[in-house]
């Protein structure tokens, strides 16, 4: 029961602050409303009974609404130059450590510096043409009187300069009490977007740190490398194929097979994240780890082949790939030795598993990359070919 209590308690808070939200928006709408109606309503008292009065028709009228209209358009112009607000958002958001981090995009502020020029261009030449505004004014009261009839020059510039604050002030105060809010969410997104960016790579690290101060699971990792661009995830695959190059002979100094251990968990959030089975890079680099760990079990070796055979498989159907990465076969047929079980008892293996193998060493020693390491690997490959032949 207290568990249903606390939700019940949380729900009314939430509808509690949601309401509090519609009242103030409610409140908001009716302050422009208030001000829009108490500085229209003089004007257009004036034109009604100016129209009620005389004898003009519709026309007068209709002339009388399109001034204010025109003038109120004109304001809230002004009124959005001068309400737009500021993007909190640092422009040229710094790269994440590494080189390829760091958001792609940034957010488009063009509006925000036209509306910054605009305003400080308007009020410059304002205050330098401050004294001829009136007589600007009186012109334009003018030729509206043309139409309007005798003797409404003044209902004229009313209608002008009235509804153009009304349409100021109205603008100003929706952009700067609704745009804001509008805007607001798209700022956290961008910011929650940030770090997820410059999450990933950092995890990264620590799961190839061998202090093993920080060890994240595979789940954390693909939950970090799943929010971030597509350059971060290269830049993960990189960092975590680096160190299995360095490391994997465990032959020369400051190589340490043990290294080779912290990439797998790293290459199998980059395949788990590869849903539509395009990048077989990314599979082979997860056989190479298995089959170069520091202690390599059967299992091991068994992950190896298929990943190994996933990443042929992707390799083939890519037109870009071609003949490219013989080393793919190489491994799979060096695991493939791994495992027979014949061959260690000094026996040929299963036909089937022999066809495999010398496929394989066939299609790797027909490229230079694949002849040497059918050389490098000779204390394994020569025996069981001589066993085999």
């Amino acid at each position: 029961m207290s568990a249903d209590k606390s939700k019940i308690q949380e729900w009314c808070e939430q509808r509690a602050e949601r309401d509090a939200e519609q009242r103030e928006e409610a409140r908001q709408n009716g302050t422009i409303l208030t001000v829009g109606g108490v500085l229209a309503a003089p004007a257009f008292l004036g034109l009604v009974l100016y129209f009620a009065a005389g004898d003009h028709g519709l026309e007068v009228f209709a002339v009388g609404l399109l001034t204010a209209a025109a003038a109120f358009a004109a304001g809230a112009l002004l009124g959005f130059l001068f309400g737009i607000p500021r993007f909190l958002a640092q422009q040229g958001v710094a790269a994440a450590p590494g080189g390829a981090g760091g958001p792609s995009y940034a957010p488009n502020t063009n509006l925000e510096q036209i509306s910054d020029w605009l305003t400080k261009i308007l009020v410059g030449v304002g205050l330098i043409q401050l004294g001829q505004v009136g007589h600007a004014i009186s012109t334009l009261g003018t030729g509206i009187e043309g139409v309007l009839g005798p003797n409404t020059q003044s209902i004229a510039i009313m209608l002008m300069v009235s509804f153009t604050i009304v349409g100021f002030l109205s603008s100003y105060l929706f952009t700067r009490l609704r745009l804001q809010k509008v805007l607001e969410p798209f700022q956290v997104a961008l910011k929650k977007q940030e770090e997820d960016l410059t999450t990933a790579l950092p995890l990264v690290r620590a799961q190839l740190d061998p202090s093993g101060e920080r060890d994240p699971t595979v789940m954390d990792l693909a939950k970090a490398l799943y929010k971030a661009s597509p350059g971060i995830r290269d830049e993960a695959f990189y960092l975590a194929r680096n160190q299995r190059r360095a490391n994997w002979r465990g032959r020369g100094p400051g190589e340490d097979k043990h290294l080779v251990d912290l990439v797998i968990p790293v290459f199998e959030a980059l395949v788990g994240l590869d849903t539509n089975k395009e990048w077989h890079r990314n599979c082979a680099e997860l056989g190479y780890g298995l089959k170069d760990r520091w202690a390599p079990r059967e299992d091991d070796y068994k992950a190896a082949v298929v990943n190994l055979t996933e990443a042929i498989d992707r390799r083939d159907r890519d037109p870009l790939a071609g003949s490219r990465y013989p080393l793919y076969e190489f491994n799979r047929a060096f695991c493939n030795i791994k495992l027979d079980h014949r061959f260690v008892a000094g026996e040929p293996a299963e036909p089937e598993l022999a066809a495999q193998i010398k496929s394989d060493l066939n299609t790797a020693k027909a490229t230079p990359e694949g002849r040497a390491a059918a050389a490098d690997q000779s204390a394994v490959i020569d025996p069981w070919l001589r066993l085999n032949s």
